[in-house]
């Protein structure tokens, strides 16, 4: 089944669902078990405290990141810097996910650790001044994604004659989405981008049909929740005119990714708007 949904002119209405969890009636509630979940390894303060301090790869001496308390920084202004602790000779990085590092070794110069397919890492302590410039971002960036042409118009002819004239433009917004990769040492990071406002018209010569902006939000009900997560509202295409309106297609993509959801629209020519999944 195709599923629908129609967007108006009107101020957003927020529909909250309050669930209550309740006991059941009629005794007290069980005792707990005496059973305790297994305590969590301690945290080796001593192994993060060697750690302080700016690391370059060994072979290249470039600058990759910089630890500072419990806080992974990367060189990189756009990966975002990241929490840790060590435990068990393991460095476990908190992002979307806890990621697990085994390590090799550490000491006040050397810090070895295999990534997650088991390859071996060698990072050794920076030793010079010149090193701390890569870390003078004071938050990380985002990458604003290419959207090429920007901004596009077509006429088409509706079925009865009509001459419709066509327009869609692609505006960066302030919105951030966070993609998660691996660098080239091996760790799970997380870099920003800006996701897209886009905007389309529909004119009948002077008279505006609609005139519409679009956000990544727009399309939350039509793509799997995993995906919609990191993906950002990359462009909006045309794609015909008949009896019931305009149609275009708004596509949404994950950065660094080819993966892809194309969801449809189409602009009444009253101007009503209806968002539905393809079929």
């Amino acid at each position: 089944m195709m599923r629908s949904v129609k967007l108006r002119f009107t101020p957003f209405a927020w529909l909250m669902l309050l669930v209550a969890a309740c006991s059941p009636t009629g005794g007290s509630q069980e005792a707990a078990s005496d059973a305790e979940t297994p305590q969590e390894a301690a945290v080796d303060a001593d192994a993060m405290a060697r750690l302080a301090g700016i690391w370059v790869n060994e072979d290249t001496n470039a600058v990759l990141l910089k630890v500072e308390g419990d806080s992974i920084v990367y060189a990189d202004s756009t990966v975002v810097p990241a929490r840790f602790v060590v435990r068990n000779d393991t460095l476990v990085v908190m992002g979307v996910e806890e990621m697990h590092y085994a390590i090799e070794q550490i000491s006040d110069d050397v810090f070895y650790y295999q990534t997650l397919t088991g390859e071996s890492i060698h990072l050794v302590r920076s030793h010079s001044p010149a090193d701390t410039l890569a870390f003078c971002h004071t938050e990380p960036e985002a990458i604003e994604l290419d959207a090429a042409p920007v901004e596009r118009d077509t006429v088409m002819y509706a079925p009865s004659g009509k001459r419709y004239h066509l327009y869609v433009k692609v505006n960066p917004s302030l919105s951030k989405v966070y993609v998660n990769s691996y660098n080239e040492e091996g760790m799970a990071v997380r870099t920003a981008y800006y996701d897209n406002v886009v905007h389309i018209g529909v004119f009948n010569g002077a008279t505006r049909i609609c005139s519409h902006d679009f956000r990544k939000a727009d399309f939350a009900d039509f793509v799997p929740s995993a995906f919609y997560d990191s993906a950002v509202l990359a462009n909006i295409e045309f794609g015909r005119i008949d009896e019931e309106g305009t149609h275009f297609q708004a596509e949404l993509s994950q950065p660094e990714s080819y993966t892809s959801y194309v969801v449809n629209i189409m602009v009444s020519h009253e101007g009503e708007i209806t968002v539905e999944a393809v079929e």
